[in-house]
C-alpha cells in the first residue's frame, strides 16, 4: 500500500492529529480527504481552521470539484463562515453535511 493511501486510511479511523496535518498537504487529495473526515469529526480547532482557509483558495479539480468548493462548505457546516454564494455543488455539499 502506499503512503498515500496509508495516510486515508488512518484518517478514516478518525486521527485528529493525521487529519489536521494533511489539510495543509500540497497534495489535494489528500486535502478533500482531510476535509470530509474533519467536517464527520467535527474538528474546529485553529489548525484545521486555517488549513481549511487555506484550502479555500485551492483551485484543483478533483473528483470533478474545485478543492475550495469542499472548503468553502466545510467552514460553513462547522459554523465559522456562512456561504452566501449560488453554487450548487457547494449548497449540495452544506446540506447534506458532507456524507457524500
Amino acid at each position: 500500500m502506499n503512503k498515500i493511501q496509508e495516510m486515508i486510511d488512518t484518517m478514516k479511523t478518525g486521527n485528529i492529529q493525521v487529519i489536521e496535518e494533511c489539510v495543509h498537504s500540497e497534495k489535494a487529495i489528500l486535502v478533500v480527504n482531510a476535509i470530509i473526515f474533519g467536517v464527520q469529526q467535527k474538528i474546529d480547532s485553529p489548525s484545521f481552521i486555517s488549513g481549511l482557509e487555506k484550502a479555500a483558495q485551492n483551485q484543483t479539480v478533483l473528483m470533478g470539484h474545485r478543492v475550495n468548493e469542499f472548503a468553502v462548505a466545510a467552514l460553513d457546516i462547522l459554523g465559522k463562515q456562512k456561504y452566501i454564494g449560488t453554487q450548487q455543488s457547494i449548497k449540495d455539499m452544506i446540506q447534506f453535511k458532507m456524507n457524500l
